[in-house]
């Protein structure tokens, strides 16, 4: 059984993420909790006023000028969607990956990481991405926000559910991931996986 606390109500993106129960019936019986239910946050920042849009962007210290270079230059942005950094794996090959296969000087390159594990804890990760002009933006932020108030931004990235609702010209490499006959995933224009993984998978590439 699991137990939550009495008269609690929880709003989560996913719960299948939020809550990782060692068997399937415990998940099952969270997934059918009345008293948690999933909310997209996209929908719930647009219905709110602009007074309370302010509040929310103020709690999370958040800046619109993230992508102020790109666009004082002129160019466009592209994101690298970071995930859990317990299971983001290969970030620099893929993000050099990425950088080759368009081979285009119109864009700035940004990354931004999973609020779990915030770049700005790891000096590694940051002069890696410095090597190949990627600059990190604000870990805390939700990626969703960012996406509100830069909707023309295109992205790459780890699987992420945060990718489900942005348009298809948006999307560009999925990364340790192979392609799959599935409306999210036809949405990317390449996937990126180690080969030693993909040997099995070598007729979905």
């Amino acid at each position: 059984m699991v137990y939550l606390c009495y008269n609690t109500y929880w709003w989560l993106t996913k719960i299948k993420g939020a809550f990782a129960p060692n068997n399937p019936d415990a998940l099952q019986e969270l997934l059918d909790n009345k008293n948690i239910s999933t909310k997209d946050i996209k929908i719930l920042f647009k219905s709110l006023d602009d007074k309370r849009k302010e509040e929310i962007k103020n709690l999370f210290n958040f800046n619109t000028n993230y992508f102020e270079e790109a666009y004082k230059k002129n160019k466009s942005v592209r994101v690298i969607v970071g995930t859990n950094g317990l299971v983001e794996r290969n970030l620099y090959e893929y993000c050099v990956t990425t950088k080759l296969f368009y081979k285009d000087d119109d864009y700035i390159y940004y990354y931004k990481a999973h609020p779990e594990t915030p770049i700005e804890n790891d000096e590694t990760k940051i002069e890696d991405l410095k090597k190949i002009n990627i600059t990190p933006v604000d870990s805390n932020v939700p990626f969703e926000m960012i996406i509100y108030y830069n909707p023309n931004i295109s992205c790459s990235g780890y699987y992420s559910s945060a990718f489900i609702d942005i348009g298809e010209k948006n999307l560009k490499a999925l990364f340790e991931q192979y392609k799959k006959e599935d409306e999210y995933y036809n949405k990317f224009d390449y996937f990126c996986q180690y080969i030693k993984k993909m040997k099995k998978n070598m007729a979905n590439i």
